[in-house]
């Protein structure tokens, strides 16, 4: 014959064994939780620091419609090959070379598309002011 009362006892231990268990993972997860809003604090302060760094960077604009001086277009196209030999092995000297594919992937990814000729056209344009081989040398002796 079943005995009520020893199942009931059994149950009333088993049901404080779980609330106990559940009330320890439950500070542990409001303990979590609280940890996980400070480090998300932290990281919106980082952002808004850094937003107000670029905000302050003062970058000289651009007008549209506004034509480039030949120093400033001058200046403009070295730093296009600097960047291009430097950060992307541009060999100006190559007849087949990805570098120009790859620049303008990475210029749609920035969110500025540029298509491939045209990167390849003003790659052209600004490797005319590298100076040639012969120069180089004697730059270096």
């Amino acid at each position: 014959m079943t005995d009520w009362k020893t199942q009931y006892d059994e149950l009333v231990v088993t049901f404080e064994r779980l609330r106990s268990t559940f009330n320890e993972q439950h500070e542990k997860w409001m303990a979590l939780s609280q940890e996980q809003q400070g480090h998300i604090a932290r990281l919106f302060a980082q952002v808004r620091e850094l937003k107000a760094n670029i905000a302050a960077t003062s970058v000289p604009a651009v007008t549209p419609g506004k034509a480039l001086g030949a120093r400033e277009q001058e200046s403009l196209l070295k730093l296009v090959i600097g960047m291009a030999v430097g950060g992307y092995g541009y060999d100006h000297a190559a007849t087949r070379s990805g570098q120009s594919r790859e620049i303008a992937g990475d210029l749609e990814l920035a969110g500025v598309p540029l298509d491939v000729d045209t990167v390849r056209k003003w790659l052209k344009l600004a490797a005319e002011l590298l100076p040639s081989d012969r120069e180089r040398t004697r730059q270096t002796e």
